[in-house]
């Protein structure tokens, strides 16, 4: 695990709630900023989302995200902070799992660096039993499935106190959506940490387009082959299509710092302590800054 000099070297901390705090000042050349954007905030639909979605296609794309998430090394600027905000809590939520992509990530970061790093029980609104079944079992007593839809603006009452984390899926809330989950947390949660790598930039809508490549060779790199997957991946690229779609609105929905400040300031009075923090990326995403809000309930 990266020690505190390490850590500090490579992020840029925005504190709540002074304004003037804000800084877009990495000291890492040719980064674009994410405390603000020249880009406004468009909220428009992903299929992903879509209810009536058939199940093989959602998870298709889920699978390929997962993938590119994966090779680019995405979710792992994080896990430093996340280990830092964990503390000495015994187990986390993880809302909006996904293909929970991220946690099995996170598990073998914490495995080769050492760092204890609490149980994690996994959760979603569209919860897929299978996916969830397989890091269970990957990760006996370290990793647990919530089996039942869990809505991060309404966290159930026998899981609200734990603190929570939701990697690379904050921006699918609308701002009504956004500021009820971080009220949720802020009234009943020990913490929570948001982080999307992604943040709300033409470099990052335009960094989508080789998803067509990752969409197209899922059946063969997600460790999941079906005929079905062959068709409407690689012969007719339905999938590649609709997760290039979602990447480049995902890049639309972001909030930025701004923004973020903005609602934790609307919020009810609460005993949370927040910052704001800008992370570079890693290796071919090394010129990417990716969004980590992290609230933390003070002790007393």
């Amino acid at each position: 695990m990266s020690n505190s000099s390490d850590l500090s070297a490579r992020i840029v901390a925005h504190p709540f709630p002074d304004p003037s705090a804000v800084s877009d000042t990495t000291g890492v050349s040719g980064m674009e900023s994410v405390s603000s954007s020249l880009l406004p905030r468009i909220h428009w639909f992903e299929w992903e989302d879509c209810s009536w979605l058939p199940v093989f296609l959602r998870d298709a794309i889920t699978d390929a995200l997962g993938l590119i998430m994966k090779t680019f090394r995405a979710y792992r600027p994080a896990f430093p902070l996340l280990r830092e905000w964990a503390g000495e809590s015994k187990t986390l939520l993880d809302m909006a799992s996904g293909s929970g992509t991220h946690v099995r990530e996170l598990r073998q970061w914490a495995d080769a660096k050492g760092a204890p790093i609490p149980a994690v029980r996994v959760s979603d609104l569209y919860p897929s039993r299978d996916r969830f079944q397989a890091l269970e079992s990957a990760f006996p007593n370290r990793v647990r499935a919530v089996k039942e839809p869990v809505d991060a603006t309404a966290v159930p009452e026998q899981l609200r106190r734990l603190p929570r984390t939701m990697f690379t899926a904050f921006h699918h809330l609308a701002p009504d959506q956004a500021r009820a989950a971080l009220a949720d947390a802020a009234l009943h949660a020990d913490g929570i940490l948001i982080y999307e790598p992604h943040p709300r930039t033409i470099r990052n809508m335009l960094a989508n387009i080789p998803g067509l490549i990752f969409g197209m060779l899922t059946p063969f790199l997600a460790g999941k082959f079906s005929w079905k997957r062959l068709l409407f991946c690689t012969l007719i690229p339905i999938v590649p299509l609709l997760l290039v779609h979602d990447g480049i609105v995902s890049v639309l929905r972001c909030y930025t710092a701004a923004e973020f400040r903005a609602m934790i300031a609307s919020l009810p009075d609460n005993n949370m302590t927040w910052r704001i923090v800008e992370v570079p990326g890693e290796g071919a995403m090394r010129f990417m800054k990716g969004l980590c809000v992290i609230g933390k309930r003070a002790k007393g």
